[in-house]
């Protein structure tokens, strides 16, 4: 009875690795970040501007005010990506998807640089699952994530659909009568990046309660910034830095951000646009930290004359 018991044990487990394992071949890449794959997937490979950084980009820079019959331009910034993140996407971007860029905008401040309390996670490292072989993605997976998961995944990435996806998921995905279904919700993911150019509009809000911040400089954050700088060099990309508004901003202690930018810059001939306190009035705001779209038309305007791209 005993020798039944442990074989049936041992029969179930190994249907349901397997099983696993089939479902997870059979996923499509949703999780990993849909900007990314928009760009890999797309026939548009050559760009004039991308507009790089976090949530504080993705909600600023409406890229559809650009004259895009004359430029190709586009927004990859997203929610949580701290330096890291920003490094890592334009270098596989660059080096693994063969896009090419003139210039990059990119979102910098104090939380930038403080990522461990500017941010959930400073890698997004549900964006990099299938570029694991990259040994710097490796390296970040193994700093911020712990070895054993760099490893598992490093040995097995498409278990990365499993690890990372909501078990809530799997009847809609996996039910084979449903298979036209799954792959019709895939497509919307991507359906109105075309239009948008990876702009994402915010509603203002009322009675935004603001606090005072302190951030630091954290040495990694530097180590990925002066990476991205270099990266850019080496591409012969044109770096242009951006600060973007916050609500009561005197609120917001700036004070070493503000020494290390401005000697950067000043070293490396890199322009930066600081935007910190252009907008005080709270009816151009989603939170203290995040603009609303009434105020992102008028910066979004106000760059593009900046970089002179009308």
């Amino acid at each position: 009875m005993n020798k039944f018991l442990i074989k049936a044990f041992v029969f179930i487990s190994i249907s349901i690795v397997v099983m696993l394992l089939c479902l997870s071949i059979l996923n499509p890449r949703w999780v990993e970040g849909r900007k990314k794959i928009f760009l890999a997937d797309n026939n548009i490979k050559n760009y004039d501007l991308l507009v790089m950084g976090s949530s504080r980009a993705e909600h600023v820079i409406n890229v559809a005010l650009f004259d895009t019959a004359k430029y190709k331009v586009f927004n990859i910034a997203e929610d949580g990506h701290g330096l890291v993140s920003n490094y890592l996407m334009l270098k596989v971007l660059l080096e693994k998807y063969h896009l090419t860029t003139k210039r990059v905008l990119l979102q910098v401040d104090e939380s930038a640089f403080n990522g461990s309390v500017g941010f959930k996670s400073k890698f997004r490292d549900d964006f990099f699952i299938s570029d694991i072989r990259d040994a710097e993605v490796f390296a970040a997976f193994r700093k911020y994530k712990g070895f054993s998961l760099a490893y598992v995944l490093h040995t097995f990435p498409f278990l990365g659909n499993l690890i990372y996806g909501s078990f809530k998921e799997l009847p809609h995905l996996y039910n084979l009568s449903l298979r036209n279904a799954a792959r019709k919700q895939y497509r919307n993911i991507f359906s109105g990046l075309g239009s948008t150019k990876g702009y994402e509009a915010l509603a203002p809000m009322n009675n935004i309660i603001t606090e005072r911040k302190e951030f630091v400089i954290e040495q990694d954050d530097v180590q990925y910034f002066e990476a991205f700088v270099k990266l850019c060099k080496t591409h012969n990309i044109e770096l242009i830095l951006y600060r973007a508004p916050m609500l009561d901003c005197t609120k917001i202690n700036s004070i070493k951000f503000d020494q290390y930018i401005a000697a950067f810059c000043a070293t490396n001939r890199v322009r930066f646009i600081d935007l910190k306190c252009a907008y005080p009035d709270s009816k151009y705001y989603k939170d203290q930290m995040h603009i609303a779209d009434s105020a992102a038309t008028g910066i979004t305007n106000g760059m593009i004359d900046s970089l002179k791209m009308r």
